[in-house]
Parts: C-alpha cells; sequence; structure tokens
C-alpha cells in the first residue's frame, strides 16, 4: 500500500500543480509549491522503472502487447478529448498542443485526427504516452540498465545546462517547436529515472535513511530551483520548459530519489493508495477534461479563479471515480481500454 500511496501523493501533486498553471493569472505566490512539486513526473518514471526491474527478464511479445494496450488506453481517451474538441471554442482547447505547434486546423478532419494521436498531442501530457511504450521497448532490450543510465545521465546533464543557460542569457522564449524538441520530447531525459530505478532494484533498493548531506543536498537544489522559476517567470512570464528540464530541475530530481523510501513509512492512506493504483488513469484524463469544466463554469458562473483550481482538482477526483464504477458494468476487453489497466 506504501508505495501506491506514493504513486498516489505524486499523481496528485501533479493535478493540482496543472490546476494552478492554468486556472491563476499570477503564479508568484505559488511558485516555491510548483517547485516543490515539480520533479514528481521524475520519480514516478523512476518507480515505473524500479517495477520492470523487479520482473527480470522480459519476453519480447509480452512487452509489445503490453505497450499495444497502452497505446489503445491513450487513443480512447485523446479520441474523446478529440471529439470534444471540435464542438467548442478556442480557450477550451488551451491543452491542445498539436494544434498550437503545427497549425492543424487547416488540415482535413481525419487527417487532423491521425496527426493528433500519433503524435501524442492533443494535450500537453499525452506525449508521456509515447515515452511510456518507448521505455517498455527498452526493457526488453537492454541487459546493463546502469550502462545506459550512465550515457542518458550524461546526455541529460548536458542537455539540461543548456536549458538552464537559455533560460538564464536569452531575452525571448524558444518557439513551440524548438522548445517542444528541447524538452519534453527529449526521450534521453525519461530513459534517466527509468534506469535508475531499474538499477536500484537489481541493486536492492536505496537502504540507507537520508542523513544530513542528503538534506543540505536537497535544498541547495531546492533553493536554486526556485531562484531559476521566479527568474524564468520574470522574464517570459511562465515556467514552460524550465519545470523539469532545467539543471538544477534534473538535480533537485536525483535529489528526491532518496527520499522515496521515507515517504513509503509516511504515507499510507487509502485514498492516496486508490490514487496511486490507478495513476495512469488520473494523468491521462485529467487534462484537458478539468479545463474544459473550469472554462465552461467560469463562462456560466463568473467563476472565482483561485476556487477554480479546486473545482478542477475536485473534478479529476470525481470523474475518476466515476469512471471506475461504471467501468464494472463494462466487458473485460472495453474496461481495460478505458482504464489501461
Amino acid at each position: 500500500m506504501y508505495r501506491e500511496s506514493v504513486r498516489g501523493f505524486l499523481i496528485f501533486l501533479v493535478i493540482t500543480s496543472h490546476a494552478i498553471l492554468l486556472g491563476l493569472d499570477d503564479l508568484t505566490f505559488w511558485i516555491p509549491f510548483l517547485r516543490l512539486a515539480s520533479p514528481s513526473v521524475f520519480l514516478m518514471v523512476y518507480m515505473f522503472g524500479y517495477s520492470q526491474g523487479k520482473k527480470g527478464e522480459r519476453k519480447p511479445k509480452i512487452v509489445a502487447l503490453k505497450a499495444l494496450r497502452f497505446f489503445v488506453f491513450y487513443s480512447f481517451w485523446a479520441s474523446v478529448s478529440f471529439v470534444i474538441y471540435c464542438f467548442l471554442g478556442d480557450e477550451y482547447q488551451l491543452p491542445y498542443i498539436g494544434r498550437q505547434v503545427m497549425n492543424l486546423d487547416k488540415m482535413s478532419l481525419p487527417l487532423r485526427y491521425s496527426v493528433t494521436i500519433f503524435t501524442f498531442s492533443g494535450s500537453w501530457q499525452y506525449y508521456f504516452v509515447f515515452v511510456i511504450i518507448l521505455l517498455l521497448l527498452f526493457s526488453c532490450l537492454v541487459k546493463r540498465p546502469e550502462r545506459w543510465f550512465k550515457i542518458t545521465a550524461t546526455v541529460t546533464l548536458a542537455k539540461s545546462s543548456l536549458v538552464s543557460l537559455w533560460f538564464l542569457l536569452s531575452d525571448g522564449f524558444p518557439s513551440p517547436l524548438l522548445g517542444v524538441l528541447m524538452t519534453y520530447f527529449n526521450p534521453a531525459y525519461w530513459m534517466v529515472p527509468f534506469f535508475l530505478g531499474w538499477k536500484h532494484a537489481l541493486s536492492g533498493g536505496v537502504r540507507r535513511k537520508p542523513g544530513m548531506k542528503e538534506f543540505l543536498l536537497y535544498f541547495a537544489f531546492f533553493f536554486l530551483g526556485l531562484l531559476e522559476f521566479y527568474n524564468s517567470y520574470a522574464k517570459f512570464g511562465r515556467l514552460v520548459g524550465v519545470d523539469q528540464f532545467s539543471l538544477s530541475s534534473v538535480l533537485l530530481a536525483f535529489s528526491c530519489v532518496r527520499f522515496l523510501p521515507t515517504l513509503e513509512r509516511l504515507l499510507n492512506s487509502k485514498f492516496l493508495a486508490k490514487l496511486g493504483r490507478f495513476s495512469f488513469l488520473v494523468f491521462m484524463v485529467h487534462l484537458p477534461f478539468q479545463w474544459m469544466v473550469y472554462v465552461y463554469l467560469r463562462e456560466l458562473t463568473g467563476l472565482n479563479r483561485y476556487f477554480g483550481v479546486a473545482v478542477m482538482v475536485a473534478f479529476t477526483l470525481l470523474f475518476v471515480e466515476a469512471v471506475l464504477k461504471v467501468s464494472r458494468f463494462l466487458p473485460r476487453p472495453l474496461r481495460k481500454a478505458i482504464l489501461g489497466a
């Protein structure tokens, strides 16, 4: 239960952070919380890598089928969001990153749908499906995760240094396409926590409790990351790119790994455990649906932005609970497609 609770805690931080980023005009007060929450996805990938490492040798056929099932799960929710987009105005489509980057409005409807699905660009977080499928395929090809960890960590540290320099020295924000290629669609970054978790699974995990050195490193990286956040927000009015892919963000995420066993001991909640058990479902559905509900209620009632953040988080939790209850009455293949489990 503890491991599920940790995953549930992390996914709760993710959906809350996204609600804050979407719902509030001024993030200045919330930057410390956003900095605190920023390593959450890194840690979830680490735990995913740890679970894959515990499974031992992987058969390519089984892995390929699992990757296909995950793509079907993604395709269901991406298709639902695409259909809804077709009937809503521009403001509702804010999470539709593909529309912003690739100018999809000029394409025919079938082509726009195909491009949206196969580029994983129907919402901010859909790119992560591509990452998971890639990592699954790697799990049956790689024999020495510790070697791949060193390679990908070196590449990531070098790239994250360039990202930090860009945000520190540049006066202009990267174009949407360049920003995507520099950050979210760079698989090397996501391979780092995956191979680190896999490596730790083979070596018995992180056993030693964090000491004074680990706490000092964490607070040092947190403080540097906080300064980087404030600088980026003051210059560009946004945190995209610097949130996870800068040098301080990578170092902060590394330092957080040591604290996962401590979190496992502290977190013992049925609510968080359930949230963690269906974390992929929560991650897949929270955007764009919570944003759509927020925009609708704001237009209908003039919803206060701070209250709107709470509404978005609450809607995601209630929506997932409703999906879980309804899915009990569905045939197993359809249930798997909807829940991803």
